[in-house]
């Protein structure tokens, strides 16, 4: 005996009116505030705005504080001594007025003063090089976080044809039970089956979201608005030879150039504090005068040059000599260490992009283009009575995980590109409006592999 459902039962419809509400409120669109932008020009904009960027070149105005501060070709002001008192002559009942003046002023004869200012103009190029780094790591990552996005994207709209093949097959569904083609059953495997497919997009929606967000975040996008990326529809491009990739990284990684900037500048530290443990003059001149009354023969008047030198015997500027070495030291393990590493990051970058490709060559370029069509086929299917329901829910969960594969070995090959070039240092694909920076004799050798 069957129990026959005329309608949708009054909690599904509750549920399904929860489910699209939640939709709405978490589809970008509705919102009003999106930007579709394309990967050249939000990568523009975050060159310029990115949040990353605003703490580093901050952080320059410190080392342009050091170089102020060593400047100057005197380490110390001068200094005016002044001494005055009387003179008492008991037995001749008089006295006088006692006068000295002095100046006097350090002067640095060890170049003290040029290595510091040697060692703070290294500082400022390492704060340079620091920037050129973040800059470049933020460029990666917006770079990576756009094509999320528009893989993002490309799954809502999925979800979305999903949610409509669902509500058509509902009707069809409906419309069997009605002329007793199906059992009642059906409708509520239909039903929850519509549930999925709300469920599904809200859950696409919100990722999508999410991933705007994070791209919004990293590129300092301005406030209460999201880009949302245009339709980017290029294929992958394979990357150029490994051997090239790793030659070029070695010159113009900038992770690796601000790690040679550190070593510069803990080496000129080196040669200002060994400099700072030698003699450093003081001369003076001093005027004195003695106050003798004038049954004395009147005050006499007394010019000294003075000279003080103070004798490195005990400090010889023992802890920041041994801190600069110590600088120098780290700085020289964390360059081998990169420098180590490097290859086996191109490498392991290259062959995730080269893998990733392969994917996407594999699935081809028309495998999600052409899903509503292939979900129609499978409803059309089914409304004939040529497959029952379960076949048609197997079906089309079969072509939807491999839509969905397609879609993440877009996806993974574009993010591989972004981090190969994090990698190498530089753009190595024209790829919507930005153009490659690789070198002409490692593209003609890319294309004399190719050939």
């Amino acid at each position: 005996m069957f129990i026959r459902f005329r309608g949708p039962r009054p909690w599904s419809l509750l549920l399904a009116t929860l489910l699209t509400s939640a939709a709405a409120s978490a589809d970008p669109s509705s919102s009003g505030t999106d930007d579709v932008v394309g990967l050249a020009e939000i990568l523009a904009w975050a060159d310029a705005h990115a949040p990353a960027l605003l703490v580093v070149s901050a952080e320059q105005q410190r080392a342009a504080a050091g170089r102020a501060a060593s400047s100057s070709w005197l380490p110390d002001n001068p200094t005016i001594a002044l001494q005055a008192g009387p003179r008492v002559l008991p037995s001749v009942g008089e006295g006088g007025l006692d006068l000295l003046i002095g100046v006097s002023q350090a002067i640095p004869l060890t170049g003290e003063q040029g290595a510091r200012k040697t060692a703070a103009d290294a500082d400022v190029d390492h704060a340079a090089a620091a920037v050129r780094e973040v800059r470049w790591r933020v460029h990666g990552d917006v770079h990576a976080l756009f094509h999320e996005a528009v893989v993002a994207t490309a799954r809502r709209h999925l979800a979305e044809e999903v949610l409509v093949f669902q509500d058509g097959l509902m009707a069809i569904v409906t419309s069997r039970i009605a002329v007793g083609e199906l059992p009642p059953y059906a409708q509520a495997l239909a039903e929850v089956e519509v549930l999925t497919a709300r469920h599904d997009v809200v859950a696409a929606t919100q990722a999508e979201r999410r991933v705007s967000l994070n791209l919004a975040a990293a590129s300092g996008w301005p406030a209460g608005r999201l880009p949302i990326p245009n339709d980017h529809r290029e294929h992958p491009q394979q990357p150029p030879p490994l051997p090239h990739l790793v030659e070029l990284a070695e010159k113009q990684q900038p992770a690796l150039f601000a790690l040679r900037q550190q070593l510069v500048a803990a080496q000129a530290v080196v040669a200002a504090e060994d400099r700072a443990a030698g003699f450093v003059p003081v001369l003076g001149v001093q005027v004195t005068q003695e106050g003798n009354p004038p049954s004395q023969g009147g005050a006499n008047y007394i010019g000294l040059a003075t000279l003080q030198v103070a004798v490195p015997s005990f400090d010889t500027n023992q802890g920041g000599r041994a801190r600069a070495r110590a600088e120098v030291a780290v700085a020289v393990a964390a360059l081998a260490a990169a420098q180590q590493r490097l290859g086996a990051d191109v490498a392991s970058a290259h062959s995730e992009l080269e893998a990733a490709i392969a994917r996407v060559d594999t699935w081809g370029t028309e495998i999600v283009p052409r899903s509503r069509q292939h979900l129609e086929v499978l409803k059309r299917a089914f409304e004939l009575g040529e497959i029952d329901l379960i076949a048609l829910g197997v079906g089309r969960e079969r072509l939807l995980s491999v839509q969905r594969a397609a879609l993440d070995a877009r996806r993974d090959a574009f993010v591989a590109g972004a981090d190969l070039e994090r990698v190498v240092g530089v753009e190595l694909f024209d790829d919507d409006g930005h153009v490659s920076q690789l070198p002409a004799s490692a593209s003609a050798a890319d294309n004399e592999v190719r050939r």
